[in-house]
């Protein structure tokens, strides 16, 4: 499990944007009173942060494909490797149900040959090659 830290803002009163003042002047002879209200009209936003902690489960996922000379086998029961590839991929999925398609789509067209290096390969569980091996996708 990996655990992660996240700023969240907090919202709230930052100030104020405009006040407007009404009022009403009353003279009687030489004396004067003045009666009046001010309206504050707040201003919001970003008062500051607080600290969020989250979680992720990754699984790293693993395929070791191998082939084998199927011929030989048969005449003399030899087992003699023709070519083999390792695929690797990390999530957040467990369900090997679900990611073994991904990881044979991924590898198919370097499968019997050398890349001769890593190869990074994305692929969604959606996308049409991973749809094909499942046998879902349309035939090309």
């Amino acid at each position: 499990m990996h655990y992660y830290t996240y700023s969240i803002p907090v919202w709230g009163q930052t100030g104020i944007s405009s006040s407007s003042t009404y009022g009403t002047l009353y003279s009687y002879g030489n004396y004067s009173t003045y009666s009046g209200s001010t309206t504050y009209t707040p201003s919001y936003g970003i008062t500051g942060y607080r600290t969020g902690v989250g979680s992720l489960v990754l699984f790293f996922r693993y395929m070791f494909l191998v082939a084998y000379d199927f011929n030989a086998f048969l005449k003399n029961q030899e087992e003699i490797q023709l070519w083999r590839t390792q695929i690797t991929s990390s999530g957040s999925s467990g369900d090997l149900r679900r990611v073994f398609p991904v990881l044979v789509a991924a590898s198919v067209p370097y499968l019997g040959r050398n890349s001769g290096q890593k190869v990074k390969v994305e692929l969604r569980e959606s996308d049409d090659e991973v749809l094909q091996i499942k046998g879902e996708g349309a035939e090309k």
